[in-house]
């Protein structure tokens, strides 16, 4: 059974990940990923490939970012001039010091209140803070430290942030490839999406053997295959849960729109996902994918176990 929303997508799902997975990891344009799926039999047009990269594309970021260890605990942050849609605007990063992305964000200004919108949103999402901030001699930081209150060691000094200075090389790479960004909000979605890839492949190969570098590879790829499985399973099984309780068809690409629609909601609804839970063992004998009449016969097997554990003696 595929799940619901990939359906209305002509093509597997493999293809779907693999054309977002070409696109994210290596320097290529959606032009360049539609040849490269030429090369292999499957015709498909580059704006059917932004598309894909555009909607499945921050799902998979935000499941890579979840499964990524805690950082270092000394974060260095700086800023670089981007050109979008023929505007200066600004781009603010921060890595920690092993080279992994924190937080990239796109604003319009360089002053002490982005920098503070930074710091803001970087506490935010890791939940912890530093024991050393790393920044080069603008003043705004130390401003924007000074507003929020931070106590962590301030370091400032040029040669200090090589770190977060060379992290900018992949962007500006891509940048060149893309040929600009087009306006803030895309560049925003990109670099968020760009920077979960990057930290799950990047695995300083120059410092390793080839032994640890194949293995560093191959856990990479598990955990990009796992991701997706993970964006893949949660709403198969919503789906799945759905279909047996309301009777839906399992092409319906929005079953749980239609119950709330009407209005099977409240506990009547998280009584029959109790049940649905409890039909697990019945549902594997039909295998990964069972059709709606095999989660039919399954729940009617249930309920009918239930009724007579109901009957007294």
């Amino acid at each position: 059974m595929t799940s619901p929303i990939y359906c209305g997508y002509r093509f597997p799902v493999d293809v779907i990940h693999r054309a977002i997975w070409l696109y994210l990891r290596f320097t290529l344009s959606y032009r360049d990923v539609e040849e490269l799926l030429a090369e292999r039999g499957i015709v498909v047009s580059y704006e059917t490939i932004r598309r894909w990269v555009t909607t499945f594309g921050p799902q998979i970021a935000g499941r890579l970012r979840a499964r990524r260890p805690v950082p270092h605990r000394r974060w260095h942050l700086d800023e670089m001039f981007v050109r979008i849609g023929g505007k200066q605007m600004y781009l603010w990063r921060a890595v920690d010091a092993e080279g992994e992305v924190l937080e990239v964000l796109v604003q319009a200004h360089r002053d002490h209140r982005a920098a503070a919108k930074l710091m803001r949103k970087l506490l935010k999402r890791q939940g912890l803070g530093p024991i050393e901030w790393v920044t080069d001699k603008y003043p705004a930081y130390g401003a924007a430290l000074r507003d929020l209150q931070l106590k962590a060691r301030h370091v400032r000094g040029k040669q200090a942030n090589n770190r977060a200075e060379s992290s900018h090389v992949p962007v500006r790479r891509r940048e060149w490839k893309l040929q600009g960004f087009k306006s803030p909000r895309s560049a925003q979605q990109f670099l968020a999406m760009h920077a979960a890839t990057y930290n799950t492949f990047n695995v300083c190969r120059h410092l390793l053997t080839a032994r640890t570098h194949r293995f560093l590879r191959t856990e990479a790829f598990g955990n990009y295959r796992r991701s997706v499985i993970g964006l893949m399973e949660r709403p198969l099984l919503i789906h799945l849960r759905s279909s047996l309780i309301w009777g839906l068809p399992c092409t319906d690409p929005a079953p749980t729109r239609n119950a709330i629609k009407h209005g099977f909601v409240g506990s009547r609804f998280a009584e029959c996902i109790c049940r649905v839970v409890a039909c697990h063992d019945y549902l594997r004998p039909f295998g990964s994918g069972p059709c709606r009449s095999s989660v039919q016969i399954a729940y009617r097997r249930l309920s009918a176990q239930q009724s007579s554990q109901r009957e007294p003696d």
